[in-house]
């Protein structure tokens, strides 16, 4: 199985009062519709579950770095069962201390591009081989 995590959930600011949920992580999921998800799936990019690592904020900017590290710490104890899992950023590769260096795999560990489409990285070869 593949679990795909990003930065954050889109959409107006709300948080849910279990902030450690991993399942209400999944159940909201990752790029579940609209052009990031045409895209990544046209670039051959798929997952079985998607989590976001921190909730929506009205100020995109706004990225808490140990938020997104304690949350870090919280998901590995629920990844035991995935094969590989998709990290999309650098912000999220941090979270993780795994490297940001696309188109190289660290154990279970791929860091992708931010699907912003906005890097040349995105090359659908290039990611396909990455994938296998």
């Amino acid at each position: 199985m593949i679990l795909a995590i990003g930065e954050r959930f889109n959409g107006k600011e709300w948080e849910p009062t279990d902030t450690d949920s991993f399942r209400l992580r999944v159940d909201q999921g990752l790029y579940n519709h609209g052009s990031r998800r045409q895209f990544l799936n046209k670039m051959g990019v798929h997952w079985d579950h998607g989590i976001n690592l921190l909730w929506p904020c009205s100020d995109p900017n706004d990225w808490d770095v140990r938020e997104a590290r304690r949350v870090a710490n919280v998901l590995r104890q629920h990844m035991e069962n995935y094969d590989k899992i998709i990290l999309f950023g650098r912000k999220v590769c941090d979270a993780f201390e795994v490297p940001y260096k696309v188109g190289l795999v660290f154990g279970r560990f791929i860091p992708l591009p931010h699907p912003m489409g906005n890097t040349k990285l995105w090359n659908k070869d290039f990611i396909r081989r990455i994938l296998e």
